[in-house]
């Protein structure tokens, strides 16, 4: 009986250091955890304020590249007028010449 206690005894003490061990085991993974996600939410903010700095630094030149745009628009838009307004231009001088023609046919 003696033996039983004993054996008994010996198997609950290794049990509670090898539960004692489970709860360091856990405590440390709940720690780590509880850092990894910090340093994520830490890389999260990084990543968002590296975001707003190449929009700060990159929106001017995005400013010029647009208006530039909006000027070569402009720009094809004024040479379109110029080319019908030459069309328009040369109709009317053609009618004009055969108008000339038939003038210098009917004096000959």
């Amino acid at each position: 009986k003696e033996l039983e206690i004993r054996r008994l005894t010996d198997s609950n003490d290794s049990l509670r250091e090898h539960l004692t061990a489970e709860r360091r085991n856990k405590e440390h993974v709940e720690e780590r955890l509880a850092s990894v996600s910090a340093e994520r939410d830490q890389y999260s903010r990084q990543e968002d304020s590296i975001r707003r700095q190449i929009s700060e630094l990159l929106q001017p030149q995005i400013s010029k590249l647009q208006a530039e745009v909006v000027e070569q628009n402009n720009i094809i838009a004024a040479l379109r007028l110029d080319a019908q307004s030459v069309t328009a231009t040369k109709g009317q001088l053609d009618t004009v010449l055969r108008a000339k023609d038939r003038v210098f046919e009917e004096l000959r």
